[in-house]
């Protein structure tokens, strides 16, 4: 009986082990990339197709991290287009120079998607003032 007993806790143990892995691969971040975006001798700048996604199956790109060195940036916004040239979201991810919209995520389905982004400096950026932007995205199941 006790023998019995031990089975059967070893066994729920391990299927608890199993579901909880399981689970956690599931939100499991599967692909990052980072824009590093260096801002000298503008008073607007546009990236246009920036960056590149495939996507193969139901997916969320999330904006994890927004950072900002140098001189202030008083808007910036992300744009996410389709292959087709039409905007899935617009993100404003810096708003009258506060970091706004980390955490935000948009709802991809199969396809090609582009990343543009479209930066408002607080002043015009000279030749000898920079300023870097950092933008971090997660793909996710």
């Amino acid at each position: 009986m006790r023998t019995l007993f031990i089975a059967i806790t070893l066994a729920v143990i391990m299927l608890l082990l199993a579901v909880i892995m399981v689970s956690a691969q599931q939100y499991k971040p599967h692909y990052l990339f980072k824009l590093s975006i260096t801002i000298t001798n503008a008073s607007y700048i546009y990236y246009y197709d920036i960056q590149k996604i495939t996507v193969m199956n139901y997916e969320t790109l999330n904006l994890a991290y927004v950072d900002y060195s140098g001189n202030g940036l008083y808007n910036v916004w992300i744009y996410i287009s389709n292959q087709y040239g039409q905007y899935v979201t617009t993100l404003h991810v810096i708003d009258n120079s506060k970091i706004n919209d980390i955490g935000s995520s948009v709802s991809l389905m199969p396809g090609t998607y582009y990343v543009s982004v479209l930066i408002q400096p607080s002043s015009v950026v000279h030749y000898n003032d920079n300023s870097t932007l950092v933008l971090t995205f997660v793909i996710s199941k």
